[in-house]
């Protein structure tokens, strides 16, 4: 979030007597008043806003994510995927040039 979206003031905390969920989800405790700042959690976590019922509302916080086993599959693939490409990358740059011109 701070990378990415610019956004100061984070936190993280964790639950660890707590199962994932499973899907990530906003609260939003300003009631629309950082409609953009939502937005864009949303598009970039992948993320949905919390219903009511789910609504994790603190007053410390303007926004509270809750991360489920969707955005823990999505990153890890998506790691692994980095790997793969970087080693991929790499086997090319010590392939022998004298192989490739003949």
């Amino acid at each position: 979030l701070t990378n990415e979206l610019g956004i100061k003031n984070t936190k993280v905390i964790s639950k660890s007597n707590k199962e994932l969920a499973a899907e990530t989800q906003v609260s939003d405790n300003t009631n629309g008043g950082k409609l953009f700042t939502l937005d864009e959690i949303i598009k970039k976590l992948p993320a949905s806003l919390a219903s009511s019922a789910n609504q994790y509302t603190d007053s410390n916080y303007d926004m509270v994510i809750t991360l489920g086993r969707d955005i823990v599959e999505t990153y890890t693939r998506e790691e692994a995927s980095l790997d793969e490409y970087t080693k991929a990358q790499d086997n090319q740059d010590n392939m022998d040039p004298t192989i490739i011109n003949k």
